[in-house]
């Protein structure tokens, strides 16, 4: 009888550990998508920043001549 019962709290045990892991695996999920789309602000705020992005960041002609972004096309 003494086995029986220390198999069932053995199995109660792996059933707790399971749904912790389980848990934790798609808690590390959510914030790998969180991390990503921050990732892609980003790097989109950066492409635009150089003037990869077209329209946006164009050369300004001023009276003391053409006044560009650091990376910026000028052919845009």
């Amino acid at each position: 009888m003494k086995k029986q019962t220390e198999t069932a709290y053995f199995h109660v045990f792996i059933k707790a550990h399971s749904r912790t892991i389980v848990s934790n695996e798609q808690k590390i999920d959510s914030k790998w998508v969180r991390i990503n789309s921050k990732l892609q602000k980003i790097t989109s705020n950066a492409q635009r920043i150089n003037g990869k992005q077209p329209g946006i960041n164009k050369c300004e002609k001023s009276e003391h001549g053409e006044r560009c972004l650091a990376g910026t096309d000028r052919s845009i």
